[in-house]
């Protein structure tokens, strides 16, 4: 396989991610808020073990292709920027810091779940739940930092084309903004997820499509 067609192979990382999240949204259902009591946080992993199993499994899936995603964007950025990357670099640590936090939201809730078949201690589960909440949560920072760097990165270099850079920078801002309003569901994180990383991946899938047949058409007017 030549590069180009690995590369909008590894574009498409990013729509598995909202594919990923789409899936395990419908498996968790309806979930707790963060302050529940730990009672009911309890009785719901009791209730939806298995959907929650699932869905905490596919959330370490979607933050693996989330990895493999940035690291196509540092790697297009970064040829574009030169010297030594630096927010192309940006870029890859705050996505891996991002997808991290989400392993870390897997690992809490997946220990609920998979306890769930024996009575848990309710201060207990009501930490644990609290933990996993704000480390789905706080993942908002990495993410801003990462669409801010990517932004500046594309417009500067301009590796990427005008429209997606000022789409990213806007979409940061709004990341880190959403941040500072107390939220106690989950709500605006998930689909956030869901639609950035599918208008994303499709369309650096479409721009690396459109640049391999400008690269074709050149090479074919040059041996003509």
């Amino acid at each position: 396989m030549s590069n180009d067609r690995w590369e909008r192979a590894a574009a498409l990382s990013g729509v598995a991610v909202a594919v990923l999240f789409v899936v395990l949204i419908a498996l968790a259902g309806n979930l707790p808020k963060a302050p529940s009591p730990g009672g009911e946080v309890s009785s719901y992993f009791a209730k939806h073990r298995s959907a929650l199993l699932g869905a905490v499994y596919l959330e370490g899936l979607a933050a693996v292709a989330m990895i493999w995603f940035w690291g196509v964007v540092r790697s297009t950025l970064a040829k574009g920027e030169g010297g030594t990357g630096r927010l192309s670099n940006v870029v890859l640590a705050a996505g891996t810091g991002q997808a991290a936090l989400y392993i870390l939201n897997s690992a809490f809730w997946g220990m609920l779940a998979y306890a769930s078949t024996r009575p848990a201690d309710p201060t207990t589960a009501a930490v644990v739940y609290r933990l996993g909440s704000v480390a789905f949560q706080v993942g908002a920072f990495p993410f801003g930092a990462a669409l801010l760097a990517m932004a500046v990165a594309g417009l500067r270099s301009r590796a990427l084309p005008a429209w997606l850079s000022w789409v990213s920078a806007a979409l940061g801002v709004i990341a880190l903004i959403l941040r500072a309003v107390p939220e106690e569901t989950y709500g605006p994180e998930r689909v956030g997820s869901v639609a950035f990383f599918t208008r994303c991946g499709s369309s650096w899938w479409g721009w690396c499509w459109r640049r391999r047949t400008a690269r074709t058409e050149e090479m074919v007017s040059v041996s003509a």
